[in-house]
């Protein structure tokens, strides 16, 4: 577009080298498909139901082989269309190109429907958003003529000569209409391209899928396979070679409040070895947790009271507080604090584990020799880490921003629809460019910096986003109204609107990474919306190890593109065909639970003894971590000593129990508990509904 605009014709090398590496994508991706679609070959075909005649084997098999094979090539042909048009001016398809991928789609829609009709997973909707792969790549052939003629009106009215005036405002017109109509040509190509090539990675993905697993998506018993690998070691992968650690876990708000020094900071005793640092606030409901982990056995390599570095929770006000805030004038008294203490580490290496680590804080460390652990906010490709959920999609704001759709996650795995907004016109604009390209298709709005599913809205209506766009036309009026006085940072963030995937009471796995290797794979805590996270169960098992090993072979995949090192995390969803959408990204700060993770990891079995050698022993801990809030005034003690006579508190002979791992009466939300147990999932989740319920009783015994 920007070619026709300035007179300049579009290099025909430029297309030529953009069409080779296109169709080198094409290639390698249908011998990738047509590959797993041969190996079904050979494996017993999916049940059909009891809808008219079963299918014969032999043709089952062949159906889904050709179904594999033509989505491969609507997709990939939808993807070189893609990366093409996002290197040249013009876009460099032919005509027999387009014809022949709209000839394979609407194969695979025939292929499909046979296959509808008897198969009741084959749905009606899944059947439309197959039709709409051939649908749009019909729509690329007519983009692909208006730009041609965009382009050849632009070409011959270039050589012409303006003899008058009026016929140079007429050249000019037709030179505005003809960018004009390119700019929409585009705009229809990305939707189109996008919109098909996702429909036909799902339908791909569905058949391979199916003809591949053998067993249920639904809830089932402890998986067979052998995990160990993913759950062994985080403790030592975070730390990445360093003996002692610094830890340092503080609020990043310029105006700290007393429920967040009391959360965050605490979040790290858990992960706390004998010989390890930890900085924390000098606050009475802090001192108590750490004295209730000093007396209790929670372990061989625990918190040692002698290593808290306790800091003021209320810092003076300093040139360095009011120029960085609270949080780094905090980090420098720490670190003076440990170098005090320095000759008691000396010859051992140790480094600075900061909740939201940046440019600043790495150097601040390094001053002090110490190196700072975890990937800093400033990425080369997401940009801030703190806004990782942005690269999930396309920005309209930054069209050439990288996203997800640039990484290979697998075809089995992929993210969600949608688009990132800065402005309330991208807001409107995001909306109707995913209804216009699917009608059936259902939206979900969430800010880019959110966290545990705040301020997510499902299922949102075009009501809701005029409403949220009206809401951000007045704070940029408000902005605007106050320039010079105040930064409105709100402005900068961004809004995502996006597909919804499954519904509300779907399985959701989330993965614990640290660069590119996988540490956890556990089940999401949901409260009944769907949207807030309340926790998780590890080792997963609400979705088959099929299930496990393509979403874990999909962040591995992303850490390496990403290049990460740090600790971060990924969300998923699954949809009714069991197909896995990446919908959430946890970048630039240690994910809820990882310190819990840590703790389960140096976990030695119980010794062996008649009751566990009657029964196989689960390799993993099984570990169920939630919030838990406790009335105002409920002293630790009291609660511990209650836990242990009525045999919940953690015991490390029996191998179960309950760790109180922070301690926050009278606070939203609350602090964390674990349940855990060597006896699985089942086990863990026994303890923890035995918990609520003696929490719940004692409440209703006060209250009486």
């Amino acid at each position: 577009a920007a070619g026709v605009a300035s007179g300049r014709r579009p290099e025909s090398r430029d297309a030529s080298r953009a069409m080779e590496e296109g169709h080198e994508l094409l290639a390698a991706r249908e011998r990738e498909l047509l590959r797993a679609a041969s190996i079904s070959h050979h494996e017993s075909p999916p049940p059909l139901g009891n809808f008219g005649e079963a299918l014969t084997v032999r043709a089952t098999r062949e159906l889904l082989q050709e179904a594999a094979g033509a989505a491969a090539a609507a997709s990939a042909e939808a993807s070189v269309a893609m990366h093409a048009a996002g290197t040249v001016c013009s876009l460099p398809t032919t005509t027999a190109t387009v014809s022949t991928t709209t000839a394979v789609a609407n194969n695979l829609v025939a292929a499909t429907d046979v296959l509808a009709r008897r198969d009741p997973v084959l749905s009606e909707s899944v059947h439309n958003n197959l039709r709409m792969v051939a649908e749009s790549i019909g729509a690329i052939g007519a983009a692909q003529q208006l730009l041609r003629d965009a382009c050849e009106f632009a070409a011959v009215h270039e050589v012409a000569a303006s003899s008058s005036s009026a016929h140079a405002q007429s050249q000019a017109q037709s030179h505005a209409l003809a960018f004009c109509a390119t700019q929409r040509a585009a705009q229809g190509l990305a939707d189109a391209s996008a919109a098909a090539s996702s429909a036909a990675q799902a339908a791909t993905a569905a058949g391979l899928h199916r003809s591949l697993m053998t067993k249920s998506v639904s809830p089932v018993a402890e998986p067979a396979t052998d995990l160990t690998h993913v759950t062994a070691g985080i403790d030592s992968l975070v730390r990445d070679g360093t003996r002692r650690v610094l830890w340092c876990w503080l609020p990043r708000s310029s105006a700290w409040t007393t429920n967040e020094l009391l959360e965050r900071p605490t979040r790290a005793v858990a992960s706390c070895r004998a010989h390890d640092f930890i900085a924390l606030p000098d606050m009475p409901l802090v001192r108590e947790l750490v004295e209730h982990w000093s007396i209790t056995d929670y372990g061989p390599d625990c918190l040692q009271t002698q290593n808290v570095l306790w800091f003021d929770p209320q810092p003076e006000e300093t040139s360095e507080a009011a120029d960085s805030g609270p949080a780094f004038a905090t980090i420098i008294s720490v670190l003076k604090a440990y170098r005090a203490r320095a000759h008691e580490v000396e010859g051992s290496s140790v480094a600075l584990f900061c909740m939201y680590p940046d440019a600043d804080i790495a150097k601040l460390a390094a001053s002090f020799g110490l190196r700072c652990l975890g990937d800093l906010d400033a990425h080369p490709v997401i940009g801030s880490l703190r806004q990782a959920k942005s690269f999930l999609h396309p920005s309209l704001a930054h069209p050439g921003r990288p996203s997800l759709r640039d990484a290979a996650l697998g075809e089995l795995v992929r993210g969600p629809r949608g688009y990132c907004c800065t402005t309330p016109e991208h807001l409107e604009e995001a909306w109707e460019r995913l209804t216009t390209a699917d009608p059936a298709i259902k939206l979900v709005l969430k800010p880019s910096n959110g966290s545990g599913g705040a301020g997510v809205v499902l299922d949102v209506t075009r009501e809701d986003v005029s409403e949220l766009a009206q809401q951000m036309r007045c704070a940029q009026q408000a902005a605007w109204a106050h320039k010079g006085r105040f930064s409105f940072k709100a402005l900068d963030e961004e809004t995502i609107v996006e597909e919804m995937i499954g519904t509300r009471s779907c399985p959701s796995p989330t993965v614990y990474m640290v660069g590119s290797r996988v540490a956890v794979v556990a089940d999401q805590l949901l409260t009944p919306c769907g949207t807030v996270n309340l926790g998780n169960v590890s080792p997963a098992t609400q979705v088959s190890p099929s299930v496990i090993r393509a979403i874990s072979s999909a962040c591995v995949e992303l850490g390496k593109h990403l290049n990460l090192s740090g600790q971060w995390g990924a969300d998923f969803v699954l949809d009714e065909r069991g197909m896995s959408f990446m919908v959430d990204l946890n970048m630039g700060r240690p994910n809820g639970s990882l310190s819990y993770y840590c703790w389960r990891s140096r976990q030695p079995p119980p010794e062996t003894n008649t009751a566990w050698s009657a029964a196989p022993r689960q390799r993993t801990l099984a570990m169920a971590v939630s919030t838990c809030e406790l009335k105002g005034g409920q002293r630790l003690s009291c609660l511990a000593a209650a836990l242990k006579e009525k045999g919940l508190l953690w015991d490390s002979t029996r191998g179960d129990g309950i760790v109180l791992a922070q301690h926050l009466p009278g606070v939203p939300g609350g602090g964390s508990v674990l349940a855990a147990s060597w006896e699985g999932t089942d086990a863990a989740s026994r303890i923890l509904e035995a918990f609520r319920k003696h929490i719940d009783a004692q409440q209703a015994s006060n209250l009486s």
